[in-house]
């Protein structure tokens, strides 16, 4: 399992605070009830490169089905009644203005 976490940052993004990793429950890695290739879905972005070559990865390694594949389009920018937020390259960042901008690590 992975874990995501998405902090609110100004423009232009600057480096958060660190996670308290202590406060994350740990578990110890087991194979029982491991889900199947038909049982899982794969999810990406067909824009960014990143995802691409994961999704790739993952379908090729783990035998996914093409039907358990969801390809999504996300757009460079997104027009909201605050502002415009836009998704920079790397699609970690996305730049905008108060409350719109946020990094992804």
């Amino acid at each position: 399992s992975g874990i995501v976490i998405a902090q609110q940052q100004p423009t232009p993004p600057l480096q958060g605070p660190e996670p308290d990793m202590g406060l994350i429950p740990t578990q110890s890695r087991t194979y029982k009830n491991f889900p199947t290739p038909e049982e899982v879905l794969v999810v990406y972005a067909n824009n960014i490169d990143s995802s691409l070559y994961i999704k790739n990865y993952y379908v090729e390694v783990r035998d996914i089905p093409g039907e358990n594949v969801v390809e999504l389009t996300i757009p460079d920018t997104i027009t909201y009644p605050e502002g415009i937020a836009t998704l920079r390259p790397s699609g970690e960042d996305i730049w905008g203005n108060g409350n719109l901008g946020w990094r992804y690590c």
